[in-house]
């Protein structure tokens, strides 16, 4: 167990020292860096360890205003929206009138995003799967 905090320990004084180092670099070298570095800490399964240590650093941007990651992230955020929105109706229409004929699912699949919410909405109104 000593062996274990010990090597832990080391591990939180080897992050802090190159996120100090990356954090006296120029703007474009640091954050070329930064993105090797968060590849290396998921490998290493030390993305925890080395977010809290940059949060220690006025050297990170918020992630959502990252000319690269940020654009990756929002379109991640909104397509796990969608994925959550869609199979809350899925679910609700299978609730309420059974398992759904094939077509009927392809079909609530092809909706776009706000076709699909309204169909959310109809759904408490309608008494049929064919009415709605």
């Amino acid at each position: 167990m000593l062996a274990v905090l010990g090597r832990l320990r080391n591990k939180h004084r080897v992050v802090r020292e190159i996120v100090t180092r990356i954090a006296a670099l120029e703007p474009l070298g640091r954050d070329l860096l930064l993105r090797q570095l968060l590849i290396l800490a998921g490998l290493q399964r030390l993305e925890e360890l080395i977010e809290g240590e940059a949060k220690k650093m006025p050297i990170l941007e918020s992630i959502l205003e990252h000319k690269v990651l940020g654009r990756e992230f929002k379109r991640g955020l909104k397509e796990g929206q969608q994925q959550g929105e869609l199979k809350l109706i899925l679910g609700m229409l299978e609730k309420r009138f059974g398992p759904l004929p094939e077509s009927a699912e392809q079909k609530v699949r092809a909706l776009p995003e706000p076709e699909l919410l309204q169909l959310g909405l109809r759904l408490l109104d309608v008494q049929s799967l064919e009415e709605l």
